[in-house]
């Protein structure tokens, strides 16, 4: 795993390049396996926190290897994350509820969120430089949960399906990217809430995808598995590479189909009429 990202394969912290352990989650979390836990880096990379199917949690030093906090969440979690100030770890649950949790010292209880009752929160993301993060549900809904006010910001994007995956705002807070465990890739324009194009096939599956901005406009997907990839979230080069695809310009109904909202350049880069 990286900083930014979680995944059920973690089971030991190792120092890099030399390969030796500093700690074992699976030991800690007194798992047989590490298969079950949800896991979170920390927005700056320096800490780890999981939580196994018992409730109970841990949050790591990643540099020492070392336990900073432990607790136990009663009601367990099917999500774990991180505010974005990294000062508390923020965990869903499968009722539909988010619970806030101070990291200095044991694992404390600071606020509960009821969200979508009875359906599992399925991931949950920092809003950078915002008290705020992403929250998708298994049923296919994403909101924005501002944990200050402890209350969801405006109405909820929809996915249109079940099996949401996860979803992150970009660093400018203009695009939300989602992922479904169906493999599909889909993007919102944050403040109008439209959705931007149709659905993008990223992978065959997606039951332990993640994704994770690594540019304003540039967003980086993983299966979980092996496979990545890049997009690019321009206009322009979604307009380029339409036109590459199609061989010829687009058309002023292809252009609104996939591009909607901006203004019908069909320049293409010089793409023969």
């Amino acid at each position: 795993s990286a900083p930014g990202g979680a995944g059920p394969a973690v089971t030991e912290l190792r120092r890099l390049p030399s390969g030796e352990v500093l700690a074992s989650l699976t030991g800690d979390l007194g798992l047989a396996t590490c298969a079950a836990a949800a896991t979170a880096f920390s927005p700056d990379g320096r800490r780890l926190a999981a939580v196994g199917p018992d409730g109970r949690a841990a949050v790591w030093d990643v540099g020492e290897g070392e336990v900073e906090a432990r607790g136990s969440l009663e009601d367990g979690a099917s999500a774990i994350g991180w505010s974005s100030d990294g000062r508390s770890i923020v965990t869903g649950e499968a009722s539909g509820a988010v619970r806030v949790w101070s990291t200095d010292g044991d694992l404390r209880e600071a606020e509960v969120i009821p969200l979508v009752e009875g359906s599992p929160i399925s991931g949950v993301e920092p809003v950078d430089g915002e008290d705020q993060v992403v929250v998708t549900v298994e049923t296919g809904e994403i909101h924005v949960v501002d944990l200050g006010d402890a209350d969801t910001v405006g109405k909820p994007f929809r996915w249109g399906g079940t099996e949401l995956r996860g979803g992150r705002i970009s660093p400018d807070g203009r695009v939300l990217a989602a992922i479904g465990r169906n493999g599909n890739l889909r993007l919102w324009d944050v403040r109008s809430h439209t959705v931007l194009g149709p659905g993008l096939r990223a992978f065959p599956r997606g039951d332990a995808a993640r994704l994770t901005f690594t540019a304003d406009d540039e967003l980086a997907t993983w299966d979980g598995i092996g496979a990545a990839l890049r997009w690019r979230l321009d206009v322009d080069a979604w307009a380029d590479t339409a036109c590459v695809l199609a061989g010829r310009r687009l058309t002023e109904e292809e252009w609104e189909q996939y591009l909607p909202g901006e203004p019908y350049d069909p320049a293409c880069g010089g793409a023969a009429a």
